[in-house]
């Protein structure tokens, strides 16, 4: 409760007090449940290049900015007078209750839009009277002061994001037994399909260079993999073994893989991994790196889908990267750089062919890896490079998982 008098010890108390009672909601309203979401998603940051110290400045400023923000405004407000101090102070606490309410009524109940919102004001506003007349409500509020605390904890140490922040074993290497290099390309949702003719096999007309491959090469025209998800599919192909649901796709969790198998036989010549983290940080060279800032703006999106009154967001982020994967641009470009930027870019692939020449004067062996998403949906590339003109997000004629009516003509 904010309230005037008692001198400046009194009024540091009141602060203090204001800022624990900010700190509880926020912690409700914001970190709970935007960690929660993100914490299930440790390929976001990988994606991003975001490396432990990165991932954990993420979860500190999710956690802890929003109440100091609001509580700077609630000095502010105290220039014009402590009855102000306490109007705003409670009109805050009861936004973030609608913003928690909103969610929590959304999950619980079938109530979406005007309904929801209207019925989260209705009770987030009886719950500022209450605070406002009764001392138990405030001292429960107060009890809240720890979660943003707790929901930093859990998204650290305890859930799938865990894996980018604790340190991986180590394990020894296995001997290979391999004296040659090892080529690993690997393309982003690519049915084996889309290359056959009507006879079953590699349509040389259009694909000459995958026809010959598979003359000159064995070519397991049955295999696929076991996951429809990348950064579960991926794991997999690198150990040999299945992946629940909710592992992060690093090498912490999947220590046992291709990379830790060659380290002692291969130099790890070209690595380029863009949605998983499965080579060790002792084997490859680190992940590009970037601010924890660049992903704030997507916790400020997810945050306004959770308490926003709409349709609610998928209830994990398992697709999280997929989505960026599959990012539209929405003009049509001749130039092959603009290829998605530094994720298709040809860069990209001028590197790892390059490596096969430095390899000539190497004492070891290469291990050459790859991960293109490509042709991964929307599939807007021609061949090219040049892209369609995708005027929304996701892949044309395609909406809820099913094709529309047009869907043909728009691909």
């Amino acid at each position: 409760m904010v309230s005037a008098g008692g001198g400046e010890a009194g009024r540091a108390r009141t602060e203090l007090r204001c800022f624990a009672e900010l700190a509880g909601a926020c912690g409700l309203a914001v970190a709970v449940p935007v960690l929660d979401v993100f914490g299930k998603s440790p390929e976001t940051f990988v994606f991003e290049g975001l490396g432990r110290w990165q991932v954990v400045a993420f979860g500190i400023l999710v956690a802890l900015v929003p109440p100091v923000v609001l509580w700077g405004v609630g000095l502010l407000a105290g220039l014009a007078g402590a009855g102000v101090r306490r109007v705003v102070h409670t009109v805050m606490l009861a936004l973030l209750g609608v913003a928690f309410l909103d969610k929590v009524l959304r999950d619980a109940t079938p109530l979406i839009d005007a309904p929801l919102l209207a019925v989260s004001i209705v009770i987030a506003a009886l719950a500022g009277v209450a605070y406002w007349r009764w001392e138990a409500i405030r001292v429960f509020v107060l009890f809240t002061v720890f979660t943003p605390l707790l929901a930093l904890g859990v998204f650290l140490f305890s859930s799938p994001v865990s894996a980018l922040v604790l340190p991986s074993p180590t394990l020894p290497a296995a001997a290979s037994g391999i004296d040659a290099p090892v080529v690993f390309l690997l393309f982003d949702e690519f049915p084996v399909a889309s290359l056959l003719d009507g006879n079953g096999q590699i349509d040389g007309m259009r694909y000459p260079g995958f026809a010959r491959l598979a003359r000159e090469t064995t070519w397991y025209r049955n295999a696929t993999t076991n996951a429809g998800v990348t950064t579960r599919a991926i794991p997999m192909l690198f150990s040999g073994r299945y992946v629940d649901d909710g592992i992060a796709a690093v090498a912490r969790e999947h220590p046992d893989n291709l990379f830790t198998w060659l380290r002692d036989s291969h130099d790890m010549a070209y690595v380029s991994e863009l949605v998983t983290r499965l080579c060790p940080a002792d084997i490859c060279d680190p992940p590009r790196r970037e601010h924890a800032g660049a992903m704030l703006d997507d916790a400020w999106e997810l945050f306004t889908d959770l308490a926003g009154p709409g349709e609610p967001p998928p209830a994990d982020t398992a697709q999280f990267e997929e989505q960026q994967l599959a990012v539209d641009i929405d003009h049509t470009s001749t130039d092959a750089e603009s290829w998605d930027g530094p994720k298709n870019a040809p860069g990209r692939w001028v590197e790892f062919v390059d490596g096969f020449a430095a390899e000539r004067d190497a004492d070891r062996r290469g291990f050459h890896f790859l991960h293109l998403t490509m042709p991964h949906h929307p599939y807007r590339y021609f061949p090219d490079g040049t892209q369609y003109a995708l005027e929304h997000r996701g892949q044309p004629g395609l909406g809820y998982d099913q094709w529309l009516a047009q869907g043909p003509t728009d691909v």
